[in-house]
């Protein structure tokens, strides 16, 4: 929903529900760069291209990521594009 429509629906003026969504984003940022800086030493993310499955002209990615859990490592592939979508889904 947009802002003006929750500030309809919920009877209140847009510059609170403009100030609640702001806040909140500021919140979600801080939240996960914390999070990331834990995660920052328990996993390791690289990337290859492949030209020889290229779709379209366009280069394959193979993300992986080796998560390291107590004494146990998790390796996760994902493969996509080389953008942010792909790597966040190859980190969980």
């Amino acid at each position: 929903m947009s802002k003006s429509v929750t500030a309809q629906v919920l009877n209140l003026p847009y510059g609170a529900v403009s100030r609640w969504t702001y806040e909140a984003g500021r919140f979600s940022d801080q939240y996960l760069e914390k999070k990331w800086k834990k995660l920052a030493n328990r996993i390791d993310v690289d990337e290859i291209s492949i030209y020889e499955m290229s779709i379209e002209g366009n280069p394959v990615w193979i993300w992986t990521a080796c998560i390291k859990k107590r004494d146990k490592k998790y390796y996760v592939y994902e493969v996509g594009n080389r953008n942010g979508k792909t790597f966040l889904k190859s980190t969980g």
